[in-house]
C-alpha cells in the first residue's frame, strides 16, 4: 500500500450501521482509527507495514473494552487486565467481529495463488459477548479479487479492490466508499 491517508466506509448488512475507517499509512507503519457511526464505538488499530499487529484498542460507550498488545517475543498482552494471553502465543492474526477491516491482515499477507487454502490460528475478540478466544480461520484464493473465508460457524466471500481494501463479506458487510487523500 502506498503512503498516505485513506478513508473507507462499510455498511454493516446485519445492523444497517456504518463504519468510517481511516488508514494513515506511513513509511514503517499503519495506523487506523475507526467510528462505528450508529453505534457508540471506537477503535484504532496499530500495524507495521506488512500488516504484522502491534496493538489495538476498542471503547465501547467511552469504556475501554479491549486493549492489547502483540510483542516481539510472540506473546500477546491483555492491558486492560494486565496479564499475558497465554492461548494467542504465536499468533499472528486477529479478528474484531464487527468489521471487516481486521480480515486485510489475511488477505493481505497470504501470498496464495487460485485455489490455494490456508488455515490461521486467530485471536477473536467477540464486541457483544466482551471476551475473546483461539479460533481456526481459513482464506482460499478464489481469484485476483476474491477469497472463501470459513470459520467453525460460516464461510462466506470476501471480495477485495485493487488496493487490497474489503470491498465485501458476503452478507455482513459493504462498502460504501474508499477514497485515497
Amino acid at each position: 500500500m502506498k503512503q498516505g491517508s485513506y478513508r473507507i466506509r462499510w455498511e454493516n448488512l446485519i445492523s444497517r450501521h456504518v463504519e468510517e475507517a481511516r488508514l494513515d499509512v506511513e513509511r514503517r507503519d499503519i495506523f487506523v482509527s475507526s467510528d462505528l457511526l450508529s453505534d457508540s464505538m471506537y477503535y484504532s488499530i496499530h500495524f507495521d507495514v506488512d500488516w504484522q499487529l502491534d496493538d489495538f484498542e476498542l471503547t465501547v460507550d467511552g469504556e475501554r473494552l479491549f486493549h492489547c498488545q502483540q510483542k516481539m517475543n510472540g506473546m500477546w498482552v491483555d492491558r486492560i487486565a494486565k496479564r499475558i494471553i497465554e492461548e494467542f502465543k504465536g499468533f499472528e492474526y486477529f479478528d474484531l467481529n464487527i468489521t471487516p477491516l481486521t480480515h486485510i491482515m489475511a488477505t493481505k499477507r497470504l501470498e496464495l495463488a487460485p485455489g490455494e487454502s490456508q488455515t490461521l490460528d486467530v485471536a477473536l475478540f467477540d464486541v457483544a459477548g466482551g471476551s475473546y478466544r483461539a479460533v481456526k480461520q481459513t482464506y482460499t484464493r478464489l481469484d485476483d479479487a476474491g477469497f472463501l473465508f470459513q470459520d467453525e460457524t460460516e464461510e462466506r466471500t470476501i471480495h477485495v479492490n485493487e488496493e487490497g481494501m474489503i470491498t465485501e463479506e458476503a452478507g455482513r458487510f459493504k462498502m460504501l466508499d474508499f477514497q485515497i487523500w
